[in-house]
């Protein structure tokens, strides 16, 4: 059992998988959880049981969001003369969130969908997440109509948020 108040999540990443610091952010986990071995690697391929962590914030600076869909976008080529620009920032940044999971075979999954503001709208997550596998979730970004508007050069302006269903770390 373990439980913290504002931990670096990036440094007890690192400290504790082979993924390195790829989050920047604050942590409360509360951890029932149990695991074997000596070395933090062979505990997170066996950890089992309930945990529930409150991230204060969390960026994941290897998570592009925007990239994708400005992609495919491009590719459809359904808006003529359309040049899309970047909007900004490295990554993904989420604001205060509750994960409530349960771990097992070292694999996190989530007891209730994750719902949460970024910098480019409201997502929702479902899946798990591996301490050493990294996650495999289902998202849905609801766009919103003023990231479109930047990305766009304003010239396409929404009136609500555009539902983008994505897969991260498949």
């Amino acid at each position: 059992k373990f439980e913290g108040k504002d931990i670096d999540v990036g440094a007890f990443v690192a400290d504790q998988t082979k993924l390195g610091k790829i989050f920047k952010g604050s942590v409360s986990p509360k951890l029932d959880v149990r695991g074997r071995g000596l070395a933090a690697g062979d505990f997170a391929g066996s950890a089992e049981g309930p945990a529930e962590m409150r991230f204060k914030s969390l960026q994941l600076d290897t998570l592009d969001l925007l990239g994708p869909i400005g992609d495919a976008l491009k590719k459809s080529n359904k808006v003529p003369g359309l040049k899309l620009t970047a909007v900004g920032g490295k990554g993904t940044t989420m604001d205060a969130f509750t994960a409530l999971t349960k771990f097992i075979g070292g694999k996190a999954k989530l007891q209730k969908p994750i719902e949460t503001k970024t910098n480019a709208g409201k997502m929702t997550l479902e899946g798990a997440a591996g301490l050493e596998a990294g996650p495999d979730l289902d998202a849905v970004l609801d766009l919103s109509p003023e990231t479109v508007a930047k990305m766009t050069g304003d010239k396409v302006k929404l009136k609500k948020a555009v539902p983008v269903p994505m897969k991260i770390g498949r």
